[in-house]
């Protein structure tokens, strides 16, 4: 008796068990993704704002926008630069805390973060190229309005260093927390709760209409935005990793960065 007494008082206490990743935790990830992006946005547009009554100043030729606006759109390229950062990293560490004493392996394989072939890669690097190339073709049939982009999006004709960051923002910082965040965690935790098929109806409906704000009543981005969803999440599947869906997704905003550097 006196042995078991002394057993209970100098046992460690155990961790409370880690929180069951299913659709409810993945979509609390996509809720602290979309609230530090909003964080960030909130602040820049406060520091904006303030920039803007204390600076004033005469319009710029032809009287339609100030003249602070390139100071302006490098604010919009730093908020959207930083924003999907750290809304990857507080993403990656709900995640990781998910899974508790599991480790990095479990993590790791819930979202299919794990090793694929160069093979599958460049197939799927070859789709997203060719998906953004049809894009093109009917862009050159439908050409279209400055005005019906999101601000990002315009970004792309402002030439200079503007465009060389949002280059980098679409092709080097964009895909790899976007598939991480959607194709991963999200699609990994619906399909926990969910039937697949749900799972991935879902994800890709919800990829689309956070890109609501960009492609705005473009129809045609609409299309190619639903399909660069669909496909990522089909070689993510096919493939049992997420490397080839950012190939894809990578390869896709690679052309588009391309057409803009050509127009």
């Amino acid at each position: 008796m006196t042995e078991r007494l002394q057993d209970e008082s100098t046992a460690v206490p155990q961790p409370p068990e880690p929180p069951a990743f299913g659709a409810k935790r993945a979509l609390r990830i996509l809720m602290v993704f979309l609230g530090v992006q909003l964080a960030v946005a909130v602040v820049v547009g406060v520091f904006a704002a303030a920039h803007t009554l204390t600076k004033g100043g005469p319009p710029a030729p032809g009287g339609v926008q100030p003249a602070g606006i390139q100071i302006d759109l490098g604010l919009l390229l730093a908020a959207a630069l930083v924003g999907t950062l750290l809304s990857g990293l507080a993403a990656l560490r709900m995640l990781r805390r998910s899974f508790g004493q599991a480790g990095g392996d479990a993590v790791r394989a819930a979202v299919a973060w794990t090793p694929a072939s160069a093979r599958d890669c460049v197939r799927a690097a070859l789709t997203g190229f060719a998906l953004m190339a049809a894009f093109a073709v009917v862009g050159a049939a439908l050409p279209v309005r400055p005005h019906a982009l999101g601000p990002l999006a315009r970004a792309a004709g402002a030439g200079g260093w503007a465009r060389l960051v949002w280059g980098a923002l679409a092709v080097g910082v964009a895909p790899p927390v976007e598939e991480l965040v959607f194709r991963g965690a999200l699609y990994a935790g619906l399909a926990r709760s969910w039937r697949p098929p749900w799972a991935a109806l879902a994800t890709t409906a919800i990829f689309v209409a956070l890109h609501a704000t960009e492609i705005g009543v473009y129809w045609p981005a609409w299309i190619a935005i639903a399909l660069l969803g669909a496909f990522a999440l089909r070689v993510r599947l096919t493939s049992g990793s997420l490397l080839p869906a950012i190939a894809l997704h990578a390869s896709y905003n690679l052309g588009l960065v391309l057409i803009a550097y050509a127009r």
